[in-house]
């Protein structure tokens, strides 16, 4: 899932339960973010505060650190700032909550990964296409091993015996991704039905329908879920709490 208001790659599937491992923050998949701040790059104390795990206010517990954290690019005259990121967990509007703590807005964000997957450049917003066998493949085997009624030298065993399972399948397959446009599978270089559209001979891939889309940007609606979001914090107000 992602924001209304934010864009990138989304995962499309009628696997119910692997939906559910996709998306639960137990099993910390890694997504990797692209966003725009305002009031420029946040001060080093907050950077190392959000590498470390920080902590706000309406949450229990600490969130999980940043990883791989980078500034892109940052323009001094309107004060924003580019910066890239990898997340290993997806809590309700957690980018926007936590930068809007430390006092810098965010202005857009864009997933440009999630797992081994990336975001495929030749989609515009709105299209789609199909994962190829060895995209499913890659995505599903790790969170088959995740499960945490696995032992854990079952799961080490089992990774080694599925890592050279993928490996002879990758080899076999033919990878040639099916583009769509407009989110109606209608488009060009359509591929026959069969193996090629994701259907493997292994049954726990078979039936699948995964898609990675591009999501159009629009404007945030609370009533979506019914849950109401605190107005941004001022960055003098952030600013003040952290002693700059």
């Amino acid at each position: 899932r992602i924001d209304r208001n934010a864009a990138g790659l989304m995962i499309l599937t009628n696997d119910y339960e692997w939906h559910t491992i996709l998306a639960h923050p137990r099993y910390e998949h890694t997504k990797r973010y692209k966003v725009e701040l305002y009031n420029g790059v946040p001060a080093r104390a907050k950077l190392q505060a959000i590498q470390n795990g920080l902590e706000l206010p309406d949450e229990p517990r600490p969130l999980l650190p940043l990883e791989d954290f980078e500034v892109l690019r940052e323009n001094n005259t309107k004060e924003i700032a580019t910066i890239k990121f990898t997340l290993r967990e997806g809590r309700y509007r957690q980018i926007r909550r936590m930068f809007e703590f430390l006092g810098h807005p965010v202005k857009s964000i864009k997933r440009t990964e999630f797992g081994l997957l990336k975001l495929d450049r030749s989609l515009k917003n709105g299209d789609w296409r199909m994962l190829t066998p060895k995209e499913i493949r890659r995505l599903k085997g790790p969170t088959i091993l995740k499960r945490p009624t696995m032992h854990p030298q079952d799961q080490k065993r089992e990774q080694n015996d599925m890592e050279r399972r993928l490996d002879q399948a990758d080899v076999d397959d033919d990878e040639l991704p099916v583009r769509y446009r407009g989110g109606r599978g209608r488009g060009e270089d359509r591929e026959p039905r069969g193996r090629q559209q994701g259907q493997s001979r292994d049954r726990s891939f078979r039936g699948d329908r995964a898609a990675s889309r591009g999501i159009d940007e629009g404007e945030w609606d609370d009533a979506d879920d019914g849950r109401k979001y605190r107005p941004s914090r001022s960055r003098a107000a952030a600013d003040e709490d952290w002693g700059r």
